[in-house]
C-alpha cells in the first residue's frame, strides 16, 4: 500500500507498506520500480504522470519473478490540508501548543508530521518562509523579533517565544518532539 501524503502536485511523499511473501524460502529481497501501468516497468524516475503505479518483485540468485504485485499511486494534488490547517510553500501549516509536539499537533489536525517543518519554514527553511507561515498561521503581518537564533539545546525550528516575539533555530535540526514554546509544525493530510 501506498499513500501520498506531500500536498504538492507531481511530488510523493509517503511509506510503502509491504507483507511479506507466505513462504520465503528461496526470496532474497524485494524490488521496487516505478510502473507505467500495473505491470510495465519505467527504467527510470519517471515525470510525472507517467508513473500511475508502484510494482514490488520478489527476487533472488535465479532472477526476479515474472510478475509482480502492483499498487496505483494517486497523487494528493494539494486537494486540501487536514482539520484547520492552513496552506503555506505547498505544506498544510499548524501551531503546536506549548507542551505539545509536531507530531502531537498533527495528529490532532488529522495529520502526520512532515519535513516540511524543518525543510521549509525550520532549521534547513529560511526566515521569510517562517514568516510567512507565522503570518498565515497567526494571522497578520508579524515581525520575527528574535530573529534565526543559534539554538544550543532544542530543535525547535520556527517558533514563537512570546506574543509578537518569534524565532527560527538554525543550529539544531528541526525535530517533530520538542514540547517547548508555540512551534510551527506542517502536516500531511
Amino acid at each position: 500500500s501506498f499513500t501520498d501524503f506531500d500536498p504538492d502536485g507531481s511530488q510523493l511523499e509517503g511509506t510503502i507498506s509491504l507483507t511479506k511473501a507466505a513462504n520465503e524460502t528461496d526470496i532474497t529481497h524485494y524490488v521496487f520500480y516505478w510502473g507505467s501501468n500495473s505491470t510495465s516497468k519505467q527504467s527510470s524516475i519517471p515525470i510525472s504522470p507517467t508513473a500511475t503505479h508502484l510494482l514490488v518483485f520478489s527476487k533472488n540468485a535465479d532472477g526476479e519473478m515474472a510478475t509482480g504485485v502492483n499498487v496505483s499511486i494517486n497523487d494528493n494534488n494539494g486537494s486540501s490540508c487536514p482539520g484547520s490547517t492552513v496552506s503555506v510553500g505547498g505544506h498544510c501549516w499548524t501551531a503546536a501548543a506549548p507542551g505539545n509536539s509536531c507530531a502531537l499537533a498533527c495528529v490532532g489536525q488529522s495529520g502526520l508530521y512532515s519535513s516540511a517543518t524543518e525543510t521549509y519554514a525550520g532549521s534547513s527553511g529560511t526566515s521569510a518562509q517562517c514568516k510567512a507561515v507565522i503570518d498565515a498561521v497567526d494571522g497578520g503581518n508579524n515581525t520575527i523579533g528574535s530573529g534565526d537564533s543559534s539554538c544550543s539545546i532544542y530543535g525547535l525550528g520556527c517558533h514563537k517565544i512570546s506574543a509578537g516575539d518569534y524565532a527560527r533555530c538554525i543550529t539544531i535540526p528541526t525535530n517533530s518532539s520538542e514540547t517547548i514554546y508555540t512551534r510551527y509544525c506542517a502536516c500531511t493530510p
